[in-house]
Formats: C-alpha cells, structure tokens, sequence
C-alpha cells in the first residue's frame, strides 16, 4: 500500500497521530526517567543518612576504644541518638544485632528488646532477619526493597532500605525511604502529560482541520470544474485566488481551459465551413450523379441501336449468306448446263462432221458473265459446220 492511496484528509490526520505519539512516547520516556532519578536519589539519600549515622556510631565507639567512654555507656548513647533522629516526613533509623534483635527503632519503640527474625512481610519474605544476616554473611551492607505498613495509610506501601554493618558491636544500622511516593509523582506526571498531549491534540487537530479545508476545498473545486468539463461545459473556471500552490494551480487551469475553449471555437467555426463546402459538395456531386445517370440513359439508349444495329448487320450477313449461297447454286447450274451443251455440240459436230455444207450454219457458243450462257447460229460461208470452243 502507498501513501498515494490514501486521502490529504488521512495523510494529515496520520501526521497528527504520528506527531502526538512521539510527543506521548518522547514524554513516557522522561518519566521514566524521571523515576529511575528519583529511585536513584531515594536510595542515594538514605545511603547518605544511614553512612552519617553509622560514622556517628563509630565515633562513639572510637571513644570507647578510647577509653573516654566505656563500651555500654557508648553503646547506651549511641542508640539514643539514633532513636531519636528523624528527617524527612518522619522517616527514622534502626539498629539489630546480628539475632536480628531490635536495640532501636525510631518508628516504633515498642520493638525495642524484640527479636524480629520472625516477622515478615505481606508476600513471606524475613526482611529483618535477612538484614541481620549480612553481618553473619561478613557483608559490608546491603539494599532492601519490600511492601511496609505506612501511617495514615490501610495497605503497606513500598520502601527501600539501606543497611550498613558496624562489625565492631556486632550491629547492622539501617533507614528506609518510602518510594510509593516516587509513583504517585510519576503517574501524577503521566496524568499531566496525558492532558497536555490531549489539549496539544486538540489544538492540533483544529490547526490540521483549517490546514486540510485550505487544500481541500481548491482540491474539491478544482474536482468540480474538471468534472464539469468532463461534461462538456468549457465555461467554467476554478477562479481561486490565492497566493499559494493551488491558487498557482488554479490559475493554469483557468488559462488552459481558455485555450481548449477558443479552440474548440476555431474548431467548431471550421466544422460550420466545412460542413457548407460538404453541402455544395454535395450538391456538385448530385448534380453530376444527374449527368452521369443522364449519360448512362443515353448510353443505354445507344447500346440498344447498337444492338439492334448489330442484329440488323446480322440479318443482312445471313441474307448476303444466302444470296452467295444462291449465286453459288446458279454457278453450278451453270456449269452443268455448259457441259450439257457442249456435249450437245459435240455429238452435232461428230454427226455432221462427213457432211458438208455449202452454207451452212456456224454455232458460236458464248459464255457470259456471270454463269448465264447465249447460244446462237448465224450463216456463214464455211462448208464445214465446226464447234467454237
């Protein structure tokens, strides 16, 4: 899928969303670390207090091995003081033995004297007895993290402890700071972040909404006159007039819709004269279809004379036929009637041949033209009658 497929609308919302959650996260992660400070420094300043007042104990028992005090009455005077420091909202300061045996407790002087190895916390765990242990185990100190009753409160509330061994009196020193307090500052913190990110949403969706009217109503004017263009109404225009890039726009596309509509104009001028000169066109064209449906008649007419021509040429051909035919009948008519006269003259000729005549008669046979022949006899003074071949 790509960011084309998506609407303006969406891309800017998506914008927004991206931005508000980096905000989110970018906010999250500075109350974290924000808490992870404030741990730090919870701890860093018990561990503080607790080294001061374990100096102060070893001072008291320098003093001891001084022998400006004997060991008892150092002790005596150095669980007073502890029992009697306080800072912050009351926070106070303990001391076990190794037994895991009160000798002091600024929160609750009633444990004085009591062996506390046994109690524990809501989930099981022997906090004190564990604490205790470190100077059994030859550790030098230790951090404990547990739920603890707290005044003023029904459920116990987490606190860490930090707790230094004094090998020298065989005793473990230690404080606690409550650090549910390091919570409620740190989803104190995610609340008023959560509202910022809210109001800063908010005046962010406003600020997208105006930006996204500003590109999308050219964007959607601009969808209009195309679409009405699409119709076939080039009249139309965007008419925009701002300054930005769409206004830019717009005026590109007013000044190429001018151009399609004068030339859609010089185009419709030229379909009108062409559609004129395609009517006179026309009209030459009919009137030489005319002619040529004229000229066809005559045409027709002439082949029919020509054919009647023709048959007429025909019928003389067979008359001239015939009359050959006839001459030729007459020709041999001809012939045989000359045979038949010459053999005639011939058995004359072989019949009076010894006979002569004083006068006598001459046959002269002529052959005229055309197969016709003349005979005729005529006097002459020859005694003798001959043939005239």
């Amino acid at each position: 899928m790509k960011l084309q497929d998506f609407t303006v609308k969406a891309r800017l919302y998506f914008l927004i969303a991206l931005a508000v959650l980096t905000m989110a996260t970018i906010e999250l992660l500075a109350l974290q670390d924000q808490r992870k400070e404030l741990y730090a420094a919870s701890n860093e300043k018990v561990k503080t207090l607790v080294e001061a007042a374990h100096t102060m104990v070893e001072g008291f028992s320098l003093q001891a091995k001084s022998g400006t005090l004997n060991t008892e009455e150092a002790q005596k005077i150095a669980l007073a003081a502890i029992q009697t420091m306080r800072y912050a909202d009351g926070e106070y300061f303990f001391v076990f033995n190794y037994d895991a045996v009160a000798l002091a407790n600024g929160g609750d002087a009633s444990v004085i004297g009591k062996n506390l190895s046994s109690v524990t916390t809501e989930d099981g765990t022997p906090v004190f007895k564990n604490m205790a242990n470190l100077g059994r185990q030859g550790k030098v100190d230790g951090t404990f993290t547990y739920r603890w009753p707290k005044a003023g409160y029904k459920e116990p509330k987490e606190k860490i402890s930090y707790v230094k061994v004094m090998p020298e009196w065989g005793w473990v020193i230690g404080s606690g700071d409550y650090t549910f307090e390091i919570e409620e500052i740190f989803w104190d913190g995610v609340t008023h972040a959560a509202i910022q990110l809210v109001v800063a949403l908010v005046v962010m969706v406003a600020i997208a909404m105006a930006i996204a009217r500003s590109i999308l109503d050219p964007l959607d004017q601009v969808t209009r006159v195309m679409k009405e263009v699409a119709s076939g109404d080039l009249r139309v225009r965007v008419n925009l007039n701002s300054k930005d890039e769409l206004g830019a726009m717009s005026r590109s596309v007013d000044s190429t819709l001018q151009v399609f509509q004068d030339l859609v104009f010089m185009i419709t001028s030229s379909a009108n004269q062409l559609h004129g000169s395609a009517e006179e066109l026309a009209a030459t064209a009919e009137q030489t279809s005319a002619g040529i449906r004229r000229q066809s008649d005559e045409t027709d007419l002439l082949s029919t004379a020509m054919n009647e021509m023709a048959a007429t040429v025909q019928e003389v051909a067979r008359s001239a036929n015939a009359s050959a035919e006839a001459t030729n009948a007459a020709d041999n008519e001809a012939d045989k009637g000359n045979h038949e006269v010459e053999d005639t003259i011939e058995k004359i000729t072989h019949v009076t041949a010894p006979r002569p005549f004083g006068r006598g008669f001459q046959l002269l046979r002529q052959q005229p033209a055309r197969g016709r022949i003349y005979a005729s006899l005529h006097w002459q003074e020859p005694t003798v009658l001959r043939p005239v071949v």
